[in-house]
């Protein structure tokens, strides 16, 4: 696994880290701090989480924060809730975020929670996941809308 982690990074090599905001939780809204894994994941792919400098493994953010954060990749991945119960949509329909540039561009997809969230082999697949929505978000030729209607991890299902 560090092995393909490596790899990841290497792809991003000499790039500028995208900013992510990954989402545990819709209502209120939390992000992971500083002390999660999945900064490690989320760099690994390309990224940067606009909220590592919160402490600890997770903490609450408000609407404010991620419109100052300005991520150009939102990434959700509620706990506890099944892939295809987790709707798109009401990131980019949630009020105050239309000009956040994720939103503005189409770039919110849901990756199963069971694939970041917990320690394990499978958060490889994550990383995997979180370096396609990054990749989608460096091409400006890409349709800026499309992950609109579709969540990259659907397909992937929790062994």
């Amino acid at each position: 696994m560090p092995a393909r982690l490596a790899e990841l990074a290497a792809a991003s090599a000499g790039r500028a880290p995208v900013p992510v905001y990954l989402e545990w939780w819709p209502k209120p809204m939390f992000s992971p701090g500083g002390a999660c894994w999945t900064n490690e994941l989320i760099e690994s792919a390309g990224g940067q989480n606009v909220f590592r400098m919160l402490p600890g493994q997770s903490g609450e953010v408000q609407i404010g924060d991620i419109v100052r954060a300005d991520p150009e990749v939102i990434v959700l991945a509620w706990c506890g809730v099944p892939l295809d119960k987790v709707d798109v949509r009401r990131v980019l329909t949630r009020a105050g975020l239309e000009g956040v540039s994720a939103v503005r561009n189409g770039r919110v997809v849901a990756i199963d929670e069971s694939l970041l969230g917990r320690p394990g082999p499978r958060v490889l697949e994550g990383a995997c996941q979180i370096a396609q929505a990054i990749g989608a978000a460096r091409r400006p030729d890409l349709h800026p809308r499309g992950f609109r209607s579709r969540s990259i991890g659907q397909s992937v299902k929790a062994t």
